[in-house]
């Protein structure tokens, strides 16, 4: 089996668009993750690990 410049090309350009696609996901859900868990345990969490200004 030989793999041509275009099949190695197209598996590149999959491999790195499911990569960001799926690095996107993750940093929106971390986003919106780290935004509820401020919303829900603002006062004790915050006061107590790292004081960050909002």
């Amino acid at each position: 089996m030989y793999k041509s410049l275009a099949t190695q090309r197209a598996m590149h350009i999959l491999i790195v668009g499911t990569f960001s696609i799926f690095k996107l996901v993750c940093l929106s859900g971390f986003l919106r993750l780290g935004g509820i868990i401020s919303k829900t345990s603002a006062g004790s969490l915050s006061a107590s690990s790292s004081p960050l200004p909002t």
